[in-house]
């Protein structure tokens, strides 16, 4: 008898993701909703990853074929509202800009606080992905846009999301 992945590991690798894929694509459709309603400019950090994936020619055929290389077949084609999972580098890039300003709210869903995993969930998992994530100038580009959300999560604008009330979350 084959024992399904998800009952040999409650959890998955590395427990920066949830198991139970519903919670993520819950996740990622509540910020899709937010951008629809109130689009924002990039951040300058987030704008830079746009420009290396426009201007190098290798680097735009990795993010644009690590989204279409994400099967067409469930669970990977469709979030719990039937609504298309992230298919492509302006959206990704829209939802990362997104977390910018944004500090990681305490919730029993068990999404871990790294919301750029979540985002990039299926896509990071392809051969395409594989090799945009090895490519040094998509790292530091990557890492400017985590120093500045470092800088975000350290400042005082980030306290939001504490508060005493023991209900929350």
């Amino acid at each position: 008898m084959t024992q399904t992945i998800e009952a040999a590991a409650p959890f998955r690798v590395g427990h920066w993701l949830p198991s139970d894929h519903r919670i993520l694509q819950s996740w990622l459709q509540a910020r899709i909703d937010e951008l629809d309603e109130a689009p924002e400019p990039l951040h300058p950090a987030v704008e830079e990853l746009a420009q290396l994936i426009e201007r190098d020619p290798q680097i735009h055929m990795l993010f644009h074929q690590m989204f279409s290389q994400v099967p067409h077949k469930p669970p990977y084609n469709r979030d719990p509202t039937g609504q298309p999972q992230v298919r492509d580098p302006r959206q990704m890039l829209r939802l990362v800009n997104a977390v910018m300003n944004r500090a990681p709210e305490f919730n029993k869903s068990g999404l871990v606080g790294f919301p750029i995993n979540a985002i990039l969930d299926w896509a990071m998992g392809t051969s395409s992905g594989f090799a945009a994530f090895l490519n040094a100038e998509v790292n530091r580009a990557l890492k400017r846009i985590l120093n500045e959300w470092g800088r975000f999560l350290a400042s005082p604008d980030s306290r939001y999301v504490l508060n005493a009330d023991p209900h929350q979350g």
